[in-house]
């Protein structure tokens, strides 16, 4: 299992603006530096491989969907939640039509503010959190973007929520960073870094070599090697691996190209090294995988441009879905919870 690492700028999950709204979605995003934290509903489609510096939370809210993580998978239903460490990899896939997740990306070092320390690594076991840390999040994404970042920022909501997390969720055992006996953190070593990330980015259809990953980084390939391995979690070709998977999977969903090709294509030696290191990281071959997406051409829709959809503001299915997480009082519809709840939004000085 990855361990925790110094930041790195390279693998920062880009936010759409340095804060504020999206006036047309569920999103919003404070700004950096100042309890980071992104959030969003958005559609889920097929498989993205993804990973990043931050810390996720992610909370199913509507249908059903795939989360794909160290080899393994697990479907999740509507409100369970999977927490997801800095550069782990992992990847959504869409069950059912109409499925939708709450993401929330809290950058490393709001954990850090709130247990005093070095921020914690959990194990990934999905699990319901609890209707407080729910409520709290409907919450933020029922409030207009610029009130809820007015929050996070002055309130301290973020470490609330970070503690909140640190409660719902099992720590697993983390090891102090070194390499060859002195901390691994530094801003040469992360620029170091940065360059051979972005080498790897590059030339991964190529054959690269540690040797020509160590020159890039102006580092010997056994320091390199260890440097890597510490601070990122997985090794170099680790690495690379994550990186051609990811362009196999775009290739899987939106071509009908020989499996061979698509290997060829993204840098793999032939199908089979395709298959193996996809099986390992999924749980299903390519070829399975391709034939679970055929029919549900709504899935497949979202990804247009491998972007995320965020979710508009106007869906009423997950609006609603919020509105009753937010505000649980039993015998009321979703519509009239949402209608409740959007009034108590709308009072000047409503209690949140």
């Amino acid at each position: 299992m990855p361990r925790q690492h110094p930041r790195r700028s390279a693998t920062r999950a880009a936010h759409p603006h340095d804060s504020g709204i999206n006036p047309q979605a569920f999103e919003f995003a404070t700004p950096v530096g100042v309890g980071a934290v992104h959030a969003y509903v958005y559609d889920i489609g097929t498989y993205h491989y993804n990973w990043h510096d931050d810390i996720e939370l992610l909370t199913v809210v509507t249908g059903r969907v795939e989360v794909a993580t160290d080899g393994t998978r697990r479907v999740l239903p509507v409100r369970e939640s999977v927490l997801l460490n800095s550069n782990q990899g992992h990847a959504t896939l869409a069950v059912e039509p109409g499925s939708r997740a709450l993401a929330v990306h809290f950058a490393p070092e709001v954990f850090a503010q709130a247990t005093g320390g070095t921020p914690p690594r959990f194990t990934s076991a999905p699990r319901f959190p609890t209707d407080a840390l729910t409520a709290r999040l409907a919450r933020l994404m029922l409030r207009d973007g610029d009130s809820a970042v007015d929050l996070l920022r002055t309130q301290g909501d973020a470490a609330w929520l970070a503690a909140e997390v640190i409660e719902c969720f099992p720590l697993a055992d983390a090891a102090p960073i070194t390499v060859a006996g002195k901390p691994a953190a530094g801003d040469d070593a992360a620029a170091a870094l940065d360059r051979v990330c972005a080498h790897i980015e590059a030339h991964f259809t190529e054959r690269l070599t540690l040797a020509g990953l160590a020159k890039v980084a102006g580092y010997s390939q056994a320091y390199l090697s260890a440097l890597f391995s510490q601070v990122m979690g997985m090794t170099c070709f680790e690495f690379l691996s994550r990186v051609r998977l990811r362009a196999a999977t775009r290739q899987l969903a939106a071509s009908d190209k020989l499996i061979g090709d698509i290997a060829f294509d993204t840098g793999f030696a032939d199908a089979k090294a395709l298959s193996t290191a996809f099986k390992a990281t999924f749980g299903r071959t390519p070829s399975r995988y391709r034939a679970e997406l055929a029919g549900h051409d709504e899935v497949a829709a979202i990804d247009a441009g491998f972007k995320k959809r965020f979710t508009a503001r106007s869906n009423p299915e997950v609006y609603a879905r919020l509105a009753e997480w937010a505000a649980p009082h039993r015998h009321e519809t979703p519509v009239a919870l949402a209608r409740r709840l959007a009034a108590l939004l709308e009072r000047e000085g409503a209690d949140f």
